[in-house]
């Protein structure tokens, strides 16, 4: 420990000595240490949103344990939940898992002290807690015992702490979920939001009290239901690989023992850290953080092109005096040892300055969010993993920028640097140097992350811009749940008909109409279709149902082609009509009229006659393929929950308070209602391309920005080095413009180069990487390609001006006496 602090203390002026030299060519090192920093900054904002999406470990115990289970449907190739019942028979069976626990979502409205507001709950089995090896702060997780006078729930962090201002007696406390009275039996940690990253949950409510909570209680019990989320833990000893096998065997006995229920159904296995986005949303999300993390790495690439091209620059007014040092009898790696402090300097600072970056760039990544994800939902933090990452980039980044400049500045004696010191450049292609070389990577590299902007900008445009069929301009949209008001059925029915009057008589309104689906959004009831004659069993297509009211066509804007629309006689007791698709009359009837055919519902007796073919639209998502899609009449059914659209006569946003207060005073037992105009929603919907055009286009900002200091730089060198020979050339008759021309000529030599490398570059990523993330954009469209080209250019020609014009002012007998 001595013989360390003497060191460090002897090397104490070493250290002095090299900041006194950094502040002596500060302009050079304060250029270095920003291009380090964005470079740096960049990358750990980038990390921290993917760190969070999908690094940060499960606040679970061992989590390397726990796998998630699908349901694997040889008609579906993306992984689907399980049915209840499937559950409980894997759960049976499975010896590969100590617990295994099912688990699913439900909006409920949570009453207490005199207030109603809508949450999110999780149905859980009761061993779901045991599974996830976390324990509560305060209280006991539920246990599997008989009926209770009140069934107990288990309230998040975050809930407790603004229900009940984090009351440590709260245990045995009532509050009433959907008019139900559950008793409070534990809290738990602020760390554990549930198990997935994106998202939180509020309470938990224990699976024997689902039919209270669950929108379609129903359905728990069918086996071809696939609702619910499978979470277990491995037992000690077993392989992932052979866990697999035993779910793939039990499901090929389930397809066998209920052949009609789950025939071409098995079960498949992921890792939940993997899953813990969503098993359809994974690979999605991997292939966002792969674009924004090469377009962070981008940046880096330019940067430590930038820092190692001024750090070169450097490098060459030393090597005469490292040259006459080495002379003198200093040794190699005592010099190499100053130069690299003199590194370390810059790249610290660089470090601290690019942390701090990195702090405003998470803001800036916020602020890009979605508006429906909170604080709790998603949590960016600057944490030791990110703080690692940090530090390595760092670490490579002043390496790479450091380690050819250090061997540049040792290189040669002291002859031959005074010899090269007075040879003139001739031409560029006969003395390229690896300060020229690294210019036009940083040109190349730039053009990559302009063209990429570009592309993404435009793809923001056409995704605004596609028609999704229905009105964009006047319309909102709000959701009401009568059936956690208690409502059967038919009391159903006549809550949305006395609410469609209600809505309709406030002042503003053109239209109301009632769908229980969302008009742009996931979360579409599927059903299976078949055809008389054609299906039997459960063959079939699955395709979205929407039921809807009538004036529904109407608010919506939607057209109908051909047929009718639904009226008040396609009531419960008429027979059973639909409303399909264009996609749908062509693909289930091709070459012939859609209208009157039928088709049935699986598990229905009651066939379905199309009376109407609609106009296809959006329904889940902007750029989707068109799909089947069916609408049904809201009398012939009884959704649990809808979604009430209201088209106004002018902006939908200025009915927002009428509309809410209309709902207080039409049923006060219901939440607060938020309307939506679903203009905001589709802004909403573009979150992703959204956040991905702006930090493209922040990054390919930067990008030019570090090409053009290294444009600068290299041109400012060449004049510098061509002193004589500009000198030369003005004594013997050359006007300013030959001196201007020769300057530029030079530029270009750099710029052409990286150009084309650029170009060819941004075409295979665009072509391989950006196809399916961008809409209406095409790889081969050449306008991104010239547009970032002749930006770089312009750009690249204006930094070299100022050389340009030092070298044309210059006075032939200074320039020559110079030399």
């Amino acid at each position: 420990m001595k013989t360390w602090l003497i060191r460090f203390v002897e090397e104490l002026p070493v250290a002095a000595m090299a900041m006194r030299r950094l502040w002596r060519n500060r302009t050079i090192s304060l250029l270095v240490a920003l291009s380090l920093a964005l470079g740096i900054g960049a990358n750990t904002a980038i990390f921290t949103l993917v760190d969070a999406v999908l690094l940060a470990p499960l606040p679970v115990r061992e989590p390397g344990k726990l796998f998630s289970v699908f349901t694997k449907d040889a008609r579906n190739p993306e992984p689907l939940p399980v049915s209840f019942p499937n559950y409980l028979d894997l759960r049976r069976r499975s010896q590969a898992f100590g617990e295994l626990a099912a688990f699913t979502w439900a909006k409920v409205n949570l009453a207490f002290d005199r207030q109603i507001r809508e949450y999110t709950a999780e149905v859980v089995t009761d061993n779901y807690f045991t599974m996830a090896g976390v324990q509560p702060i305060l209280g006991c997780v539920p246990e599997a015992r008989g009926h209770e006078a009140s069934s107990p729930v288990v309230l998040s962090h975050p809930l407790w702490r603004k229900l009940f201002r984090g009351d440590a007696g709260v245990i045995g406390k009532t509050i009433y979920l959907n008019r139900k009275a559950f008793r409070v039996a534990a809290v738990m940690p602020a760390s554990f939001k549930g198990l997935e990253r994106i998202g939180s949950t509020d309470l938990w409510v224990p699976m024997r009290a689902y039919r209270a909570v669950i929108e379609m209680p129903d359905w728990v019990d069918s086996r071809r239901a696939v609702m619910f989320l499978i979470a277990g833990r491995l037992r000690d000893g077993v392989s992932k690989e052979w866990a697999a096998a035993e779910a793939d065997r039990v499901g090929r006995e389930l397809a066998n023992q209920y052949p009609v229920d789950n025939a071409g159904r098995s079960f498949s296995l992921a890792p939940l850290d993997a899953a813990s986005e969503g098993p359809m949303h994974h690979k999605g999300l991997v292939r966002a953080a792969v674009v924004l993390m090469s377009a962070s790495g981008l940046v880096l690439l330019i940067a430590i092109a930038s820092a190692g091209n001024m750090l070169l620059s450097r490098s060459s007014v030393r090597r005469r005096e490292m040259a006459v040092r080495l002379a003198l009898g200093a040794t190699r790696r005592k010099l190499l040892y100053q130069v690299f402090l003199d590194s370390a300097l810059l790249v610290a600072i660089g470090s601290a300055l690019g942390l701090l970056f990195g702090v405003v760039g998470r803001e800036l990544l916020w602020h890009f969010r979605p508006e429906h994800l909170s604080a709790e939902d998603l949590r960016l933090s600057i944490n030791g993993r990110v703080l690692a990452f940090t530090a390595l980039v760092s670490l490579l980044a002043g390496i790479t920028a450091s380690l050819l400049p250090a061997l540049q500045s040792l290189r040669g004696e002291i002859t031959g640097e005074l010899r090269e010191h007075a040879r003139a450049k001739l031409s560029y292609w006969k003395g390229l140097h690896l300060r020229e070389a690294l210019v036009v990577s940083q040109v190349a590299l730039s053009l990559v992350a302009l063209v990429g902007a570009d592309l993404f900008l435009k793809s923001l445009h056409n995704a605004r811009a596609i028609d999704p069929g229905f009105d964009t301009r006047t319309i909102a949209s709000f959701a009401v749940n009568p059936r956690r008001l208690g409502l059967g059925d038919c009391q159903r029915l006549n809550f949305y008909e006395s609410l469609q009057e209600k809505l309709a008589a406030v002042s503003g309104v053109q239209s109301v109409s009632i769908a229980s689906n969302p008009l742009l959004g996931e979360g579409s009831l599927r059903r299976t279709i078949q055809l008389p004659g054609k299906n039997s069993g459960r063959s079939g297509e699955i395709v979205p149902v929407n039921t809807v009211s009538t004036r529904y066509f109407e608010t919506t804007d939607v057209l109908i082609l051909r047929g009718r629309d639904f009226t008040a006689e396609d009531g419960a007791e008429s027979p059973k009509v639909a409303i399909v698709n264009e996609t749908m009359a062509q693909q289930f009837w091709p070459g012939s009229t859609a209208i009157g055919r039928k088709f049935r519902f699986f598990g229905d007796y009651d066939e379905h006659t199309v009376v109407g073919v609609a106009r296809d639209s959006v329904y889940n998502a902007l750029g989707e393929r068109p799909e089947p899609y069916v609408y049904v009449p809201l009398m012939q059914s009884s959704p649990s929950r809808a979604f009430v659209l209201v088209r106004a006569a002018g902006d939908p946003a200025q009915l927002a308070g009428s509309i809410s207060e209309e709902m207080r005073r039409f049923r006060p037992d219901l939440p607060g209602v938020e309307v939506i105009p679903i203009r905001a929603s589709i802004e909403d919907a573009l979150w992703a391309p959204r956040m991905g055009a702006g930090l493209l286009a922040v990054f390919g900002l930067l990008a030019l920005a570090l090409a053009s200091v290294g444009v600068y730089g290299v041109t400012g060198q060449m004049v510098s080095r061509r002193t004589g020979e500009l000198g030369v050339r003005m004594a013997m008759g050359a006007c300013p413009v030959d001196v201007m021309e020769l300057v530029l000529r030079q530029c270009f030599t750099l710029i052409l180069p990286g150009l084309a490398i650029g170009a060819v570059a941004a075409f295979v990523l665009a072509r391989f990487c950006f196809q399916d993330l961008l809409y209406g954009v095409s790889e081969t469209d050449l306008e991104p390609y010239l547009a970032a080209s002749v930006l770089l250019a312009v750009v690249a020609l204006a930094a070299s001006y100022l050389p340009a014009r030092r070298a044309v002012g210059l006075q032939p007998v200074m320039a020559l006496r110079e030399q």
